[in-house]
Formats: structure tokens, C-alpha cells, sequence
């Protein structure tokens, strides 16, 4: 009988593998994967479509697709749009064990939303439904501990971080924060990312493999409105406070870094320049340039909540190269 190669009968129909290049992330060697078939890698464009459309607030669209692509699936009464961060490799180990552990939900990588990506980093928005009758199984145990995971924003109702254990927890094992938007009506939901992007400006950078910092989920349950509803069209707000230092160059990211780091200790320059890791004078040398460039008075209470309220309103473009890649 003739001899057939493993790699031949591996390609058989109903038995096809694909050896990927790729390192495992836990081994550091190559290891064999199924291959996502055509029908799946499709049904995944359509999934992830329509929670670009939810995302956007086009809900009657999404509406109308779901009800093509799955007949017995309905839009979700309420949803929270979520934001989760980490290095790409990370980002698309996630991204397969959530769609295949979580079928209920919509995924996007964030740049289909047009969100600017950070440089180094890539993000997903994730579309949770939160209807009362929703069940998450991702594979981790609903009553899992998601003390350290999550903030003081949900002490007076564990509900919410009970129902979406699973979710922060999967996230965790793959060292991807998350912001966690507010729970709103399905056709509020651009409302939703955006408090979660807002709340997302907290996170910083996310742990790297190593870290002795764990995985962050931050909610926006207690967010900031105010910041957000300026967010919703303010970009153009920040752009004129900050001047020079809203543009893309790298002089003005480092500006922005100092501005916001010195904002948020409160002023403390020692403290400031530590985070940086720059020495004090260099430190004080780059906050009066940015007085110079702003036309602001660091000293003043008033300029300094509005230099803060800035940052906020263009921090999603923080920091994002000139030009971005093909």
C-alpha cells in the first residue's frame, strides 16, 4: 500500500492541521494548531461586524444582520462596551479563546472603530450582553475571586462583577487590562464605549509577561460623566488649550507625559520625576516650556484643571505616530 506522508493525511477533509511558525506563548516553541476553517473564519467577519454596528450606535443595522446571519439570535436589550489592552501577541491569544469560550458576545479590534491605537499595544472593544437572563461561561468558575481585578466601583453592587467574572478573569490570564463601560439600553451603546474609554486613560501601560503587576479591570460605573460628555465632541476643546502640545510630534508626547504625570501627583516634582525617570531639573526644565507653549500658569488651580480636563479630551491619541504603517 502506498505510504502517505503525516503531513499529507493531515490535510485529509474533517482532520486538516497547520503547523504555525509561530512560538507558543507558554513553551516558546512551535506548535501545531488547528486551522480555522473558512466557514468559521467567516462567520467570525460577520460576528465582529455586527458589533461594529452595535458599537456605532446602528443598532436597527445590527438588528437586521443578526437576523440574517442567526435567525434564533436576538440584539441584546442591554450591553457594556468594554476596552481591553495588551501586547499584540497577547491580544490575539485572547481573541481566540474568547470567541470560541463566549459566542454570546461581540468582539472588534479597535481599529475597525477607528480608535487610535497606542503604539506598541493593540486593543479590543468587546460588546458584553448584560440582559438579566445572560449566562457567561468562558470556562473559568463564576464565583471566582475578582478581588485585585476590579475597583472600589462595585463594592455596593457585586452583580455586575459577579456576572462578568469570567470575562475580567480570562482577561487576567492573558495579562490584557480592561475598561469596563457602564450598562446601558443596546441603542445607547456608543455611550458605553465611550465611558469606557474614558476610564481607560487610568490603566497606563499593561503588565508585561514577567510583571509583578496583575492584569487591571477598571469600571465607569463611578466614571466621569462630565469628562465624557465633553469627550463625546471636545477633541477640538483639547486641541485649542493645549496648542503645540496636541500635536503628534515626539517632543509634544513628551510634553503631554510630563504635564499629565505632574498633574496627577498632585504637583509633587520629586515624585513626578521619579515616575519618569528624569532627573528634577530636566523635569522642571519641560513644565515651564509647557507654560511657555499653553500660555498657563502651573501655579494656578484654574489652569491647571483645565490643562487636566485637556489631556483627558485628546488622550486617545496619545501617543500614536506621525504616520501610521500600511
Amino acid at each position: 500500500m502506498p505510504q502517505h506522508s503525516a503531513r499529507g493525511s493531515a490535510n485529509r477533509t474533517g482532520d486538516r492541521v497547520t503547523r504555525s511558525a509561530r512560538p507558543s506563548l507558554t513553551t516558546g516553541v512551535a506548535e501545531v494548531r488547528p486551522a480555522e476553517s473558512e466557514t468559521e473564519h467567516r462567520e467570525q467577519l460577520r460576528r465582529s461586524r455586527v458589533g461594529a454596528l452595535i458599537a456605532r450606535g446602528r443598532y436597527e443595522d445590527a438588528a437586521a444582520a443578526l437576523g440574517v446571519c442567526w435567525p434564533e439570535e436576538h440584539l441584546p436589550r442591554q450591553v457594556r462596551a468594554a476596552l481591553a489592552r495588551g501586547r499584540p501577541e497577547r491580544i490575539d491569544a485572547f481573541l481566540t479563546a474568547f470567541r470560541a469560550s463566549a459566542p454570546q458576545h461581540f468582539v472588534i479590534r479597535a481599529t475597525e472603530l477607528d480608535i487610535p491605537y497606542r503604539q506598541g499595544f493593540a486593543e479590543l472593544v468587546l460588546v458584553l450582553r448584560v440582559d438579566d437572563d445572560t449566562r457567561f461561561d468562558v470556562g473559568v468558575d463564576a464565583d471566582a475571586d475578582t478581588a485585585g481585578a476590579t475597583d472600589a466601583a462595585v463594592d455596593a453592587d457585586a452583580g455586575p462583577a459577579a456576572r462578568l467574572a469570567p470575562i475580567i478573569e480570562l482577561c487576567r490570564a492573558h495579562l490584557l487590562d480592561l475598561a469596563i463601560g457602564r450598562a446601558v439600553a443596546v441603542e445607547q451603546a456608543p455611550n458605553s464605549l465611550a465611558s469606557a474609554r474614558a476610564r481607560a486613560v487610568a490603566l497606563g501601560d499593561p503588565p508585561l509577561g514577567g510583571s509583578k503587576r496583575t492584569a487591571l479591570a477598571l469600571w465607569a460605573d463611578r466614571g466621569n460623566p462630565m469628562i465624557e460628555l465633553l469627550a463625546s465632541g471636545g477633541r477640538a476643546i483639547g486641541d485649542e488649550i493645549l496648542g503645540p502640545l496636541s500635536e503628534r510630534s515626539e517632543e509634544a508626547l513628551t510634553l503631554r507625559r510630563a504635564l499629565r504625570a505632574y498633574l496627577a501627583t498632585g504637583g509633587r516634582a520629586n515624585q513626578t520625576a521619579k515616575e519618569l525617570g528624569v532627573h528634577r531639573n530636566t523635569l522642571r526644565n519641560r513644565l515651564e516650556k509647557i507654560e511657555r507653549l499653553t500660555g498657563s500658569s502651573l501655579a494656578s488651580a484654574d489652569d491647571r484643571a483645565e490643562l487636566w480636563m485637556a489631556l483627558r479630551l485628546v488622550t486617545d491619541a496619545d501617543p500614536r505616530p506621525e504616520e501610521e504603517p500600511a
